[in-house]
């Protein structure tokens, strides 16, 4: 996945809510605790949820429960872990409000600033579930 204007996905530190909303995909920036700072529109069509609705609320305990398994917010805690950056991509199933669906995630975590950025790109199968 490539970023806003082209760039690489690790280079999103400092991207603002305009270009977030701009990435032709999902995009959920998390504190290092796991709080929502960031939820662009591409994300709110993909998931039903408006950026209001969650900003500021814990990803893994009240946004998407679903994701507090070793496969995800286990990457996340590994990935912030060493204080560097980096970037982890995996395949996941969501269980959005409005059912289950298969995504690719570019996981990116800025050392610098302890914020990791999820791009969310919906897969075109459905998930056997």
């Amino acid at each position: 996945m490539a970023g806003a204007a082209g760039q690489p996905v690790e280079d999103l530190s400092g991207i603002d809510a305009d270009l977030l909303d701009a990435l032709p995909f999902g995009a959920i920036q998390l504190s290092g605790d796991g709080a929502i700072v960031g939820y662009s529109r591409g994300e709110s069509a993909l998931s039903g949820l408006a950026a209001k609705d969650v900003i500021g609320k814990h990803f893994f305990r009240d946004v998407a429960p679903c994701a507090s398994v070793r496969e995800f917010a286990g990457k996340f805690e590994e990935l912030r872990a060493g204080g560097r950056s980096g970037l982890v991509k995996l395949r996941f199933v969501f269980k959005y409000a409005r059912g289950a669906k298969l995504v690719e995630i570019a996981m990116v975590h800025d050392g610098a600033t302890d914020v990791t950025t999820l791009l969310v790109k919906a897969m075109l199968s459905e998930p056997n579930l």
